[in-house]
């Protein structure tokens, strides 16, 4: 699939302590992140290109930002109300972003932006581009609750799995499906095993678990999931 090049403006805000001597990451950083994370996202045809310096939200409110309670996300959105009508991405470097369940997360992207942890790297912020352009999350395996029992796909990889890149030479016959969906930029990550880097924007769906992990039958959480570049648009505007 032929891409158009878009030029994606980012406003970068670094979050610091109300003195402004503890910040969440070193502003030297940004522009080899915003190049790696580019080296993912020009499959799609994106750039990620720095508007302005890099700006300081001096707040240690905002430092470990959660979704948890009603006032942690109320202090959530007032610190990616830093920025507005930017026309592009807003990155927001925090030191620590708690999800749901009281999960500790690399990235997570919102209406009004995308916030990255100290341990988020580029192809954190790929990922999260990726998300605000329309990709969902897919999982190659799921933890089954109350007991936590691991499952993986258990299938070799076949058409009906990845539709629209099926035959086309990159997937090798015989791969495990489980194999295919960790190499993709739209899996979080993590697991072990996985023969290339996790970068992958396929064409179209691929076959999945769309929920890292169930009470219910694993089966009932696998589906096509969007996690390709038929249904990546272009326009990940940060509100």
């Amino acid at each position: 699939m032929s891409c158009p090049a878009v030029n994606v403006p980012v406003t970068v805000w670094i979050v610091r302590d109300d003195l402004g001597m503890i910040a969440a990451r070193d502003a030297a950083e940004i522009p080899g992140l915003l190049a790696d994370a580019n080296k993912i996202l020009w499959q799609r045809g994106l750039t990620l290109v720095q508007s302005g310096t890099v700006h300081y939200a001096d707040n240690a409110a905002w430092l470990n930002p959660s979704n948890t309670t009603p006032a942690a996300v109320y202090e959530f959105d007032a610190l990616m109300d830093s920025s507005s009508g930017t026309g592009g991405v807003e990155l927001y470097f925090v030191q620590t972003i708690t999800g749901d369940n009281n999960v500790n997360l690399k990235g997570v992207r919102r209406i009004k932006g995308i916030a990255i942890a100290q341990d988020g790297d580029a192809t954190t912020i790929a990922h999260e581009v990726l998300h605000a352009c329309g990709l969902a999350d897919i999982y190659p395996q799921i933890t089954i609750l109350p007991q936590g029992t691991k499952v993986s796909i258990p299938d070799v990889s076949a058409p009906e799995m990845l539709p629209s890149d099926w035959c086309g030479g990159y997937y090798e016959p015989g791969l495990m499906q489980k194999f295919v969906v960790a190499r993709l930029i739209m899996s979080p990550g993590g697991y072990t095993n996985v023969p290339l880097p996790r970068a992958d924007i396929p064409s179209g769906s691929v076959w999945g678990y769309r929920n890292f992990s169930t009470t219910g039958d694993p089966s009932d959480e696998l589906e096509l999931r969007n996690v390709g570049l038929s249904g990546c648009h272009q326009n990940p505007v940060s509100e």
